[in-house]
């Protein structure tokens, strides 16, 4: 994510962003990538091994599917 887009989003100020993203940079929950311009920030430490532990989203069951087998 950039700075802008999180401020943008979020509606807050530039300070303001930068604030959290430092305290989130500093706390190792994101990193830092790029410079000037070009940085942007990605998911670090303790939010990959979250992300990880989540798995991929089960498929999800059409609860109509019985519906439509007996009325074809």
């Amino acid at each position: 994510m950039r700075r802008t887009s999180y401020q943008r989003d979020e509606g807050l100020t530039t300070d303001q962003a930068t604030r959290d993203l430092r305290m989130l940079l500093d706390r190792g929950l994101l990193e830092q990538r790029g410079q000037t311009k070009g940085r942007y920030y990605v998911a670090a430490g303790p939010v990959l091994d979250i992300a990880a532990g989540l798995g991929r989203p089960a498929a999800v069951r059409d609860p109509y599917s019985a519906r439509r087998t007996a009325s074809m």
